[in-house]
């Protein structure tokens, strides 16, 4: 066989397997795309929200085609939403509920878009959004802040015995959360509005039991909170004493 037939016949072989510089030049775009996106969350991280907005931008132009694609507009919205651009914001998060690609991200568009109508004072607007959240992704990272604000949104509608329950599905569901002190807060709150004064008066010890004065060092910190929470729970208690017991009334 002529010896130009056996070069052309290499060649093409070589032409069919991976081209090692090909893959050095997919790894190294890889990687910067990875890296521009690091560097874009670092500064949301840091609270350089103008800084992390442009950082996007470029990403979103450099990088049409990622797989990351979804990632960058959720963080472009949370930029927004930190801005007060709220309803830049509320544009970003609908959009991903319409994306196919971002349904790994829907419980996330949900609970921000939630966020969004909080802040606007529309609280049965963004109840149904954490409720959203709650009903199709239970196991969703945003389930303990869904809990809470839903619960928020419905004491602030007046809505006390709903809003009771999920302060209370705070406590069962997350007690080790810093949510589940508060929200056992809001359930004793909730009761004193709906008048279960006997409820509240189990309610007051079962907190000032579950929660003494904290020794820890970082007590110092978070001590005049503390105060406040055990002046008005004294003050309740002893409310709640005064209308459970009529002779009381008198003193």
């Amino acid at each position: 066989m002529n010896p130009s037939k056996y070069l052309i016949i290499f060649l093409l072989l070589l032409s069919a397997l991976p081209h090692p510089l090909s893959a050095i030049c997919f790894a190294e775009d890889s990687s910067k795309e990875e890296e521009a996106l690091f560097v874009a969350k670092k500064a949301f991280q840091d609270g350089f929200y103008d800084v992390s907005f442009g950082l996007l931008e470029r990403f979103l132009k450099n990088y049409p085609n990622s797989a990351k694609i979804p990632e960058a507009n959720l963080l472009a919205g949370q930029c927004y939403f930190h801005q007060n651009r709220f309803l830049d914001a509320l544009a970003k998060f609908e959009q991903l509920l319409n994306e196919a690609q971002a349904l790994s991200l829907k419980d996330a568009a949900l609970y921000w878009i939630a966020e969004v109508h909080f802040k606007g004072n529309n609280f049965e607007r963004a109840g149904q959004y954490y409720k959203f959240v709650l009903d199709g992704f239970p196991k969703s990272n945003y389930a303990l802040s869904s809990y809470y604000s839903l619960g928020w949104c419905l004491f602030q509608e007046h809505k006390y015995q709903e809003a009771l329950e999920y302060f209370k599905g705070v406590e069962e569901k997350f007690p080790k959360e810093p949510q589940a002190q508060d929200s056992s807060f809001k359930v004793a709150e909730c009761l004193y509005n709906l008048k279960d004064y006997s409820g509240l008066k189990d309610k007051v010890k079962s907190y000032l039991k579950a929660y003494p004065k904290d020794k820890s060092p970082t007590f110092i910190f978070i001590q005049p909170r503390q105060i406040i929470i055990w002046i008005i729970f004294k003050a309740l208690l002893k409310a709640t004493l005064r209308l459970s017991n009529p002779a009381m009334m008198k003193k």
